[in-house]
């Protein structure tokens, strides 16, 4: 038996084609996933993808099938992807707990921290676009070196924000 080796050609970078995007509707792999349980036991999905695109297909199916909790089976013959259901996934708990609150070192609030991302948060945020006055304090006292408490009676800003809250509306 004879086996044939590709044929090999010096070309110019400048030559060598633009990849072309396969331009596929928004949902058209979730709707393949949808057709794959909809198929019977023995049944198989063939797709025939662009020349070049099978292995981004299997990606994105494989990412569709997550989404929905199936489990696929994906084989390639040339540039047609097969694929098949083989069952359903336990779904990964995605919901991420209420993180616990915490107290501002300064007014001893409660601070509602973020549900995800960010540091510990130890002062009150941000008020109306503006730096709340817990964060000024703070930064008050961190630069001059004095406590908190000392900053609270020292800073003109504390005194006329916390006077104004206690004072009864008239």
């Amino acid at each position: 038996m004879t086996t044939h080796e590709p044929e090999r050609r010096v070309i110019p970078r400048s030559d060598v084609p633009p990849p072309d995007r396969m331009n596929l509707a928004k949902g058209y792999w979730d709707s393949v996933v949808r057709h794959l349980l909809l198929l019977g036991r023995d049944e198989v999905m063939a797709i025939d993808m662009p020349p070049g695109h099978a292995y981004s297909g299997r990606t994105s199916l494989n990412g569709a099938a997550a989404k929905a909790g199936v489990r696929v089976s994906i084989v390639f013959r040339g540039d047609v992807l097969y694929a098949w259901s083989t069952g359903r996934r336990m779904p990964s708990p995605k919901a991420v707990p209420p993180r616990k609150p915490i107290r501002c070192r300064v007014c001893d609030r409660t601070v509602i921290r973020p549900r995800t991302g960010g540091s510990v948060q130890y002062y009150c945020g941000p008020e109306g676009g503006k730096r709340s006055v817990c964060l000024y304090l703070a930064k008050f006292a961190r630069d001059t070196g004095i406590s908190i408490a000392e900053a609270k009676l020292r800073s003109p800003r504390w005194q006329r924000e916390r006077g104004a809250q206690r004072r009864p509306a008239a």
